[in-house]
């Protein structure tokens, strides 16, 4: 994000993927209830945030925390490996990372589960509020200004 804060643009292969992250402490307290109370032994859970949300979410939302137009710029999967070589990513993490956004690209995390609910007894924090806590964490020393 901090490339994406700087140059006014989130550049990804992501296409038109969609992703439900959830919030680290809805997972924390499920990770927490699973362990601790009887009945989940063997059992197995699909931990999601409550909706699916895109790239360009992500944009707007890293644009409404810095105050700066951020827009998505879905690039093919060449040329975000020149983009992370560019700026210095080694060839594995490169690879890595070209892995994970053809899995995204796939639907592999594009559909919310309403597991974390049933583990927490009450909603989910929304998708894009637990992305937002993440991002808000980030020091004043990491925003690019």
């Amino acid at each position: 994000m901090t490339w994406a804060r700087r140059d006014g643009e989130l550049v990804a292969p992501a296409g038109d993927a969609r992703c439900v992250p959830a919030a680290a402490a809805d997972l924390a307290e499920a990770a927490a209830v699973a362990i601790a109370r009887p009945g989940h032994e063997n059992a197995t859970y699909e931990l999601t945030g409550p909706r699916a949300i895109d790239w360009t979410d992500l944009a707007a939302l890293a644009a409404s925390i810095d105050g700066r137009s951020i827009r998505y710029r879905p690039v093919e999967p060449d040329e975000y490996r020149r983009y992370l070589t560019a700026r210095g990513f080694p060839d594995d993490v490169t690879d890595g990372l070209l892995r994970l956004y053809a899995e995204f690209r796939a639907g592999w995390a594009a559909t919310p589960s309403p597991d974390l609910g049933r583990l927490l007894g009450r909603d989910p924090v929304d998708t894009l509020d637990a992305v937002s806590q993440r991002v808000s964490r980030w020091s004043d020393d990491d925003r690019i200004r």
